[in-house]
């Protein structure tokens, strides 16, 4: 008899345990499901113009969602400066012929998307020249200047003024500390310039950049990539860049990407794989890369670019200096 008992009352002990657990977890599954909770799950938002999502601009979004969340645009023309400078998102469209962001380049300050880590998918963002520039310099919308005193202070944003009036915006600009040790990715998009390069990178240490299955079509005489290291030790490091099944075209000849080394604590590995290159005249006779070795560095690199090494999986690129080769595996590789 003694021993029945003793087995009903483990089974006893053991179904009370079980409930314990089944509980405790849905109750860190309910804690853990709140947006912005590290380390628990994250969420899922809706944008929409017709206000049938939870939102009606990307940036509205942005604003009021939390890190590793994700969010989902529906198809339509969103005419905003997108900005995304200290949360890790995934912005989702809806197919890059349905799904386009786009906004006035005329100034450096506003890029259709500033963006320091995520993922970008399945849509269409396009630098679109607009507003011509005045004599004095570019004429900012209210909302423009609001914008700029909130991210930098009056007077910070005063200097700012003065330094973006000068230059164009990219398509995609990519330039934050935040990048260090993260990692951004763009999927089935299609990136438009029609005044600075389609896309504009400063990358960080320990940070890995990918395009796949992308399109970069500048419109201008400026290259499809400008792409820099970090200038300051503390934040630099190794990026990996990664091109693959891209389609890079320029209407203008002259390079299709530029490259700079800010200093001798940085190092690239590029990875091309299945890209084709469009512009105008003989691939194999142009001057395709603009390098720039910035602090006096050593041409030791790939295409004299310091400190780089092309990957053994580069292959299969229209440009033949993408492509890896025994015979030209640099000093630095």
């Amino acid at each position: 008899m003694n021993k029945v008992l003793k087995t009903v009352f483990r089974m006893a002990l053991a179904m009370l345990a079980v409930g314990m657990v089944i509980r405790c977890a849905g109750v860190y599954m309910a804690y853990a499901a709140e947006p912005g909770r590290k380390g628990g799950f994250h969420k899922e938002y809706v944008v929409a113009q017709d206000g049938s999502g939870d939102f009606t601009t990307i940036q509205d979004a942005v604003d009021n969602v939390h890190d590793g969340d994700t969010l989902i645009i529906r198809p339509g023309v969103y005419v905003e400066s997108v900005q995304v400078l200290d949360k890790e998102l995934h912005i989702k469209g809806s197919g890059r012929d349905e799904c386009m962001l786009l906004y006035d380049t005329v100034s450096y300050m506003y890029a259709p998307l500033e963006i320091a880590a995520g993922s970008v998918s399945d849509m269409t963002i396009w630098g679109v020249h607009v507003r011509e520039r005045e004599p004095s310099g570019v004429a900012f919308t209210e909302e423009e200047l609001v914008r700029m005193v909130a991210r930098y202070g009056e007077e910070l944003a005063e200097y700012n003024i003065e330094k973006y009036e000068k230059y164009m915006a990219y398509a995609v600009h990519a330039d934050s500390d935040f990048s260090y040790g993260r990692k951004l990715q763009f999927v089935n998009c299609r990136i438009v310039s029609e005044n600075g390069a389609c896309v504009g990178m400063g990358s960080r240490g320990g940070e890995e950049i990918v395009f796949r299955n992308c399109e970069l079509l500048s419109r201008t005489k400026l290259p499809c990539i400008f792409l820099h290291d970090s200038a300051l030790p503390d934040l630099g490091g190794e990026t990996r860049f990664v091109l693959d099944d891209c389609f890079l075209q320029k209407n203008s000849s002259g390079d299709i990407a530029r490259f700079d080394c800010m200093g001798d604590f940085n190092n690239f590995t590029f990875v091309f794989t299945n890209v084709t290159a469009d512009i105008p005249g003989d691939l194999s006779e142009r001057k395709l890369f603009q390098i720039n070795n910035c602090a006096g560095d050593s041409a030791n690199g790939w295409c004299g670019l310091h400190n780089t090494r092309l990957s053994r999986e580069s292959s299969g690129n229209s440009i033949d200096a993408m492509n890896w080769s025994a015979d030209r595996v640099s000093a630095y590789e």
